[in-house]
């Protein structure tokens, strides 16, 4: 057997060599750390027989500008700040290697882009950020987005994740109710956690509220208490 590579040796190291310490809390389950992969199904759903959900298809430009428009549309505020790309459609090719992007399409109106979910994987953490989604205004008022989030709840939790977190805006009581009806706790009020542009070149920065949900039976891999210094 040869020599390993620093980077193996490192990997030997905290794979097998690390005793335990007094930093990690007892929990009822652990699992292998190389088993940790999200494995991303078709995906399906549809909503009253009309509406269809699906991946974005990158080589469809039309989809790509509809998707855009109604970030820009619904969202003006992300300009500026880390979600901004969305803005952009000559951006997309670059935000689908770290996000997920369900549409969702009208049927009845040549497959017409009427709601995007943007889902932010993290397999080295084995989570999933349900980032931002919007629906076109001509389409509001009709249930869409409550519906639309149980199917991607539904897909995150198929692809093996452990953990949903979602970020809700202190003012958005419409979308804390979907997820609160799909399962999710509130775990926190983070002040000023956005940037948010407000026009004219200024911004100010908005509150939300954080909230979790345990996929695949991984509060078993929790401790049973929470230690506070």
């Amino acid at each position: 057997m040869g020599l390993l590579t620093p980077d193996e040796e490192i990997i030997r190291e905290m794979r097998e060599g690390i005793p335990k310490h007094k930093n990690i809390c007892p929990s009822l389950e652990t699992r292998t750390l190389e088993n940790r992969k999200l494995d991303w199904p078709p995906t399906t759903g549809t909503i009253d027989g009309r509406f269809e959900a699906g991946c974005l298809a990158l080589t469809n430009t039309s989809e790509i500008e509809q998707i855009a428009r109604i970030y820009r549309l619904g969202f003006p505020e992300l300009f500026g700040g880390v979600y901004e790309d969305l803005h952009f459609p000559a951006r997309y090719a670059g935000l689908t290697e770290q996000m997920k992007i369900l549409v969702l399409r009208d049927l009845q109106q040549n497959n017409k882009v009427v709601s995007a979910w943007t889902l932010t994987p993290s397999e080295a953490n084995m989570s999933v950020e349900f980032s931002l989604t919007v629906t076109d205004p001509d389409y509001r008022g009709k249930g869409l987005c409550k519906e639309f989030t149980k199917i991607a709840d539904k897909l995150v939790e198929e692809t093996g994740a452990e953990l949903g977190i979602a970020y809700c805006a202190t003012f958005h009581k419409t979308t804390q109710r979907i997820f609160q009806e799909l399962g999710f706790g509130k775990q926190a009020i983070l002040k000023g956690f956005i940037l948010a542009n407000i026009g004219e070149g200024r911004y100010a920065r908005d509150s939300v509220v954080m909230y979790t949900k345990f996929y695949n039976n991984a509060d078993r891999l929790c401790s049973s208490g929470i230690r506070l210094l």
